[in-house]
């Protein structure tokens, strides 16, 4: 699975973060990490922590 978030208002405007990691819907939370950086975030690294929510309906 593959993420980008853009920002368009406010101090980060123009920059944008990409997360790249496996959508399993077996693991609950699991970490994703930050491949590709821009603006203000140009040479930042780290991870994301993705938790899984399910719906019944």
């Amino acid at each position: 699975m593959s993420m980008s978030f853009v920002f368009v208002d406010g101090p980060n405007n123009g920059s944008c973060i990409s997360l790249l990691g496996k959508n399993m819907s077996t693991v609950h939370v699991h970490k994703m990490p930050i491949v590709g950086n821009t603006g203000v975030f140009l040479l930042t690294g780290g991870f994301a922590i993705a938790q899984m929510h399910r719906v019944l309906t």
